[in-house]
């Protein structure tokens, strides 16, 4: 069964992320252009939005390269799939520091790009695919029911219920619209609605893949 884990590498294959993230230390953050803080941004259309925000000292890099380099990147992914399946919404910052604003059409254009395995769907497509684990126990967001992925996926297959999976092995936050349903053991929800993933592990632990139910 394939598990979800692993770091993101932000621009396959490209040797200007390679020095980005040594130099750098980046985390991946989705949502709007107005995010403050790292996080994943998915919409029902399965569209996902990406925030990126990094250091990086002035001498090494700057905000000028730092986007002449992510278009070109962003280019290279679309010619090669074919189509427009990524876009570069913005960038802004400082010499020191700099705030990406990338949309993706799919979570499959995600994996491919940034080489981190994600997963956004139903619960039956993700078991089929191997994209979800389907021993994983879930607790119900209040906090009195306990049930596994399999047994939402049989829920989905006896038409008793339609769901939307998240699936990420990362340090991030997560948007969605609406209250989710079941959460993994490393994913809280925060007051601002916001859910925060493997926010407490220890330094230098790999995030263990976390996973966010809504009702579709």
């Amino acid at each position: 069964m394939k598990k979800i884990t692993g770091q993101l590498y932000f621009l396959k294959g490209f040797l200007f992320f390679c020095l980005f993230v040594l130099t750098a230390g980046i985390l991946v953050a989705c949502g709007a252009s107005s995010a403050t803080e790292n996080t994943l941004s998915f919409r029902s259309d399965g569209t996902i939005t990406a925030d990126f925000f990094a250091n990086f000292p002035k001498e090494r890099y700057n905000l000028t390269l730092f986007e002449e380099e992510a278009k070109a990147s962003v280019k290279a992914y679309n010619e090669t799939a074919g189509s427009r399946r990524i876009r570069l919404v913005s960038v802004s910052g400082n010499e020191e520091k700099a705030h990406i604003t990338m949309r993706y059409r799919s979570f499959e254009d995600y994996q491919a790009f940034n080489r981190q395995n994600v997963y956004y769907g139903t619960v039956q497509d993700g078991l089929s695919s191997l994209s979800l684990e389907g021993s994983v126990k879930l607790r119900s967001s209040d906090g009195k029911e306990t049930v596994t992925i399999r047994e939402l996926g049989k829920a989905e297959q006896n038409g008793e219920a339609r769901w939307r999976i998240i699936a990420v092995a990362d340090t991030v936050l997560i948007r969605h619209k609406g209250t989710p349903s079941y959460l993994s053991s490393n994913a809280v929800i925060r007051e601002d609605g916001l859910i925060a993933v493997n926010e407490d592990l220890p330094a230098g632990d790999l995030p263990e893949t976390a996973y966010v139910v809504y009702k579709k």
